[in-house]
Protein backbone atom coordinates (compact mmCIF):
# COMPACT_ATOMS: atom_id res chain seq x y z
CA UNK A 1 0.00 0.00 0.00
CA UNK A 2 1.29 3.46 -0.91
CA UNK A 3 0.33 6.69 0.84
CA UNK A 4 -0.74 8.88 -2.07
CA UNK A 5 0.26 12.19 -0.46
CA UNK A 6 3.87 11.17 0.23
CA UNK A 7 4.34 8.27 -2.25
CA UNK A 8 5.66 6.30 0.74
CA UNK A 9 5.14 2.54 0.95
CA UNK A 10 3.19 2.07 4.20
CA UNK A 11 2.49 -1.67 4.00
CA UNK A 12 3.14 -4.79 1.95
CA UNK A 13 0.19 -7.15 1.94
CA UNK A 14 0.76 -10.78 0.93
CA UNK A 15 -2.02 -11.94 -1.40
CA UNK A 16 -2.19 -14.84 -3.87
CA UNK A 17 0.19 -15.65 -6.71
CA UNK A 18 0.31 -13.70 -9.97
CA UNK A 19 -1.44 -10.45 -9.08
CA UNK A 20 -2.97 -8.89 -12.18
CA UNK A 21 -5.65 -6.30 -11.41
CA UNK A 22 -6.36 -4.05 -8.43
CA UNK A 23 -9.44 -1.91 -7.89
CA UNK A 24 -10.80 0.00 -4.91
CA UNK A 25 -14.36 -0.49 -3.75
CA UNK A 26 -16.43 2.70 -3.95
CA UNK A 27 -16.05 3.73 -0.30
CA UNK A 28 -12.25 3.23 -0.39
CA UNK A 29 -12.04 0.87 2.59
CA UNK A 30 -11.20 -2.25 0.58
CA UNK A 31 -9.21 -3.17 -2.51
CA UNK A 32 -9.79 -6.20 -4.72
CA UNK A 33 -6.74 -7.97 -6.19
CA UNK A 34 -7.00 -10.73 -8.80
CA UNK A 35 -4.49 -13.58 -8.39
CA UNK A 36 -4.10 -15.27 -11.77
CA UNK A 37 -2.02 -18.28 -10.71
CA UNK A 38 -4.17 -19.04 -7.63
CA UNK A 39 -7.49 -18.53 -9.47
CA UNK A 40 -8.70 -16.29 -6.64
CA UNK A 41 -9.41 -12.66 -5.89
CA UNK A 42 -8.28 -11.26 -2.52
CA UNK A 43 -10.17 -8.57 -0.63
CA UNK A 44 -7.71 -6.31 1.24
CA UNK A 45 -8.63 -3.97 4.08
CA UNK A 46 -7.10 -0.49 3.77
CA UNK A 47 -7.71 0.01 7.48
CA UNK A 48 -5.35 -2.64 8.83
CA UNK A 49 -3.69 -3.92 5.60
CA UNK A 50 -4.94 -7.50 5.95
CA UNK A 51 -6.58 -9.90 3.52
CA UNK A 52 -10.15 -10.25 4.74
CA UNK A 53 -11.36 -12.75 2.12
CA UNK A 54 -10.03 -14.96 -0.66
CA UNK A 55 -12.50 -16.92 -2.78
CA UNK A 56 -12.14 -19.35 -5.69
CA UNK A 57 -13.09 -18.28 -9.21
CA UNK A 58 -12.70 -19.81 -12.64
CA UNK A 59 -9.20 -20.30 -14.06
CA UNK A 60 -6.92 -17.25 -14.34
CA UNK A 61 -8.99 -14.32 -13.03
CA UNK A 62 -7.83 -11.36 -15.08
CA UNK A 63 -9.92 -8.37 -14.08
CA UNK A 64 -12.47 -7.31 -11.50
CA UNK A 65 -15.15 -4.65 -11.30
CA UNK A 66 -17.63 -3.61 -8.63
CA UNK A 67 -21.11 -2.27 -9.30
CA UNK A 68 -21.55 1.42 -8.36
CA UNK A 69 -23.73 0.54 -5.34
CA UNK A 70 -20.85 -1.62 -3.98
CA UNK A 71 -23.06 -4.67 -3.44
CA UNK A 72 -21.77 -6.99 -6.17
CA UNK A 73 -18.50 -7.65 -7.96
CA UNK A 74 -17.65 -9.49 -11.16
CA UNK A 75 -14.37 -11.25 -11.90
CA UNK A 76 -13.52 -12.21 -15.50
CA UNK A 77 -11.79 -15.57 -15.67
CA UNK A 78 -9.52 -15.58 -18.71
CA UNK A 79 -8.47 -19.24 -18.54
CA UNK A 80 -11.98 -20.67 -18.27
CA UNK A 81 -13.83 -18.01 -20.25
CA UNK A 82 -16.27 -17.42 -17.39
CA UNK A 83 -17.50 -14.55 -15.25
CA UNK A 84 -17.69 -15.06 -11.48
CA UNK A 85 -20.10 -12.92 -9.44
CA UNK A 86 -19.72 -12.16 -5.73
CA UNK A 87 -22.22 -10.51 -3.42
CA UNK A 88 -20.39 -8.11 -1.11
CA UNK A 89 -21.57 -7.61 2.46
CA UNK A 90 -20.36 -5.58 5.42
Amino acid sequence: MIHTDSDEVVATVPVGEGQRDVIWLTEGRFAYVTNVRDSTPSLVSAEDFTVTATNPTGMSPASVTVLPDGRKSYVSDLGSGTLTAFYLTE
